[in-house]
């Protein structure tokens, strides 16, 4: 048998990294796996040797070459996190026990199948074969997780997302390319991400090469990126995000002028546990330090800083160890000699619940260390590991205290907080409340427990709508839910939450119901009465800067805005733009408006 022509250059495959970075903690998750055919070949990049091999047996010889070669290369490097590794369809397909394969590569390279994602790639006619469901449903159970590549590119888009249910979905470079200037890209990658939500996967924007991209996908809420601007894929990727990206990520959004308000009563963030500690310059003399330190016995650390910069922390201990001692009576040396120059470094706008994600991404010794707490890049202050975990533990103990039982969203205490919150910070918003209409003749009819799985499903709806930097969301109680909004295009998403309840209820009403536009229940006497679908109204309130005195007075103007949208069937939305006139109420002075 006459050999491939590929088989004398599968030896010199070349595996290179991509860092894929959290948007929100500036970390990195992992690193995707791609190859390069022989350095100097005409196959040298993979679109030349992947098009070149026209052959079946040939393409099949290279697929499974690459992935060894990645495995080995990245089980060499000793990389943290995870390795997101491209697997062919026709490999799943076609390979006797593709998974023992991989699993057989895996030993030699040292790496355990908990590290690999695999990675498939949704733009082939393959992907849809069942046969590769139950190979990835296989994978799971071994201990690999699974992300769709190129989503939005090719032939199944959702269906797929919905068979395979992967842990992770990778958004083409097509919707992410121009994305701050293309409205049809920007509403593509934003229901992705409202999908997203729902099912609990998450979503990797890729091909991010502009500073704009960046930060429209984390405006949006996606978690994670990778591109030429994070990293160009190279033989031995950064360990660690390069400080200019550190900056883009937790730059201020585009419509902030000011720190983020943050709208949630009980949420804390950094800047509430934030100590300022007068710094030291990286030029002073460890004696200047040892003086501050004896001055001050609670100090534990001091932040260097030049120019308004933090560029190490100085730790107590660190300034009287014998061997300084010893040497600063010879000849002070500077505490930039010893300082430790890659602090854990975070912004205070970030929440205690991304900065413990981050703490538990970090190596262990960090726990022990201060983190220097930054804004914009700026030295703000100092706090501790143990003030965040203890800090968040209290929060989440309030928060379950606080929450709705079915939903787990925050109930009536934390909206009122919330609201009172804007009132007293004179902010305009727009107080919005959700109610799931005919809801009790559903519950009687259909039991209470279906009852409950429709408040779920709206639960799910409506927060997939909302913008988790700028809104509130609150669940009332039954089938009502408030969402304080501050994000721009509110009304544009609130008209998409009742068109998508009404899309979703499908799946809690018989097919003879849909086709009715309703169902037939019996009245008190037993007559049969017709009873609607239960739809989605919502009520919306303006709130202008001052215009109301209490959160009372925000509730009952969005409930009767509720009443007026339930006026029309099958779910609307009314909006109610008219200011309170307070010369009317009760007690109002008008020498003092």
């Amino acid at each position: 048998m006459t050999a491939s022509p590929f088989s004398l250059e599968l030896d010199q495959l070349n595996a290179v990294f991509q860092p894929i970075v959290s948007l929100r903690s500036g970390s990195i998750l992992g690193y995707e796996g791609l190859i390069r055919g022989a350095k100097g070949s005409s196959r040298q990049s993979p679109e030349q040797l992947f098009d070149s091999a026209r052959d079946s047996e040939d393409l099949r010889l290279i697929e499974i070459a690459s992935i060894r070669t990645v495995l080995l290369a990245f089980g060499e490097l000793h990389l943290a996190g995870k390795l997101f590794l491209n697997v062919a369809p026709a490999v799943l397909h076609s390979t006797e026990r593709p998974l023992q394969r991989i699993e057989g590569f895996l030993q030699l390279a040292g790496l355990s199948a908990n590290q690999i994602v695999i990675e498939v790639t949704e733009n082939q006619p393959s992907l849809g074969d069942h046969s590769i469901y139950e190979v990835l449903r296989q994978a799971r159970g071994l201990g690999f997780e699974v992300a769709i590549d190129d989503l939005g590119e090719g032939y199944a888009s959702l269906r797929v997302w919905s068979e395979l249910q992967p842990e992770y979905v990778k958004i083409d470079k097509h919707f992410v390319h121009g994305l701050y200037a293309d409205p049809v890209k920007f509403q593509f990658v934003r229901t992705i991400r409202q999908l997203s939500q729902a099912v609990g996967t998450k979503v990797i924007g890729e091909g991010v090469e502009h500073e704009s991209e960046l930060h429209v996908l984390r405006d949006l809420g996606v978690e994670y990126a990778q591109g030429f601007l994070l990293c160009a894929p190279v033989a031995t990727p950064q360990t660690q995000v390069r400080s200019d990206v550190h900056r883009l990520i937790r730059a201020p959004r585009a419509d902030q002028t000011d720190a983020p308000v943050r709208l949630s009563p009980g949420q804390l963030w950094m800047e509430q546990i934030t100590t300022a500690v007068e710094p030291i310059s990286p030029t002073a003399s460890i004696r200047d330090a040892q003086n501050r330190f004896e001055a001050a016995p609670e100090l534990i650390a001091l932040p260097v800083v030049a120019q308004r910069i933090a560029i190490g922390l100085l730790r107590r201990e660190m300034a009287f160890l014998p061997k300084r001692v010893g040497r600063a009576e010879r000849e002070p040396p500077l505490v930039r000699s010893i300082m430790d120059a890659q602090p854990l470094t975070v912004d205070c706008h970030m929440s205690l619940e991304e900065v413990s994600v981050l703490l538990a991404q970090t190596d262990w010794h960090h726990f022990a260390k201060p983190l220097v707490v930054t804004e914009r890049g700026m030295y703000r202050g100092i706090a501790t590991a143990q003030q965040v975990l203890r800090e968040f533990s209290r929060f989440q103990a309030r928060a379950l205290r606080y929450a709705h039982p079915l939903t787990s969203l925050p109930g009536q205490v934390p909206v009122q907080e919330a609201l009172q919150n804007l009132l007293e910070k004179k902010l305009g918003f727009v107080a919005v409340q959700c109610d799931i209409d005919h809801l009790k003749a559903y519950n009687e009819v259909f039991g209470y427990p279906r009852g409950d799985n429709l408040i779920k499903y709206a639960a799910i709806v409506v927060e997939a709508y909302c913008d988790q930097r700028l809104d509130f969301l609150g669940h009332l109680g039954g089938g009502t839910f408030v969402i304080l909004i501050r994000s721009s295009d509110w009304q544009e998403r609130c008209q998409m939450l009742v068109d998508q309840f009404n899309l979703g209820r499908h799946a809690f009403l018989a097919q003879t119901d849909l086709t009715l536009a309703g169902y037939v229940q019996p009245d008190r006497q037993g007559n049969p009465q017709f009873r609607a679908l239960p739809s989605l109204s919502i009520g919306a309130v303006v709130v202008g800067a001052g215009a109301f005195a209490s959160y009372h007075e925000v509730l009952e103007a969005v409930r009767t805005a509720t009443k007026e949208a339930k006026k029309v069937p099958g779910g609307s939305l009314f909006v109610e733009r008219r200011q309170p006139n307070h010369r009317f109420r009760v007690g109002f002075d008008p020498d003092k408006s």
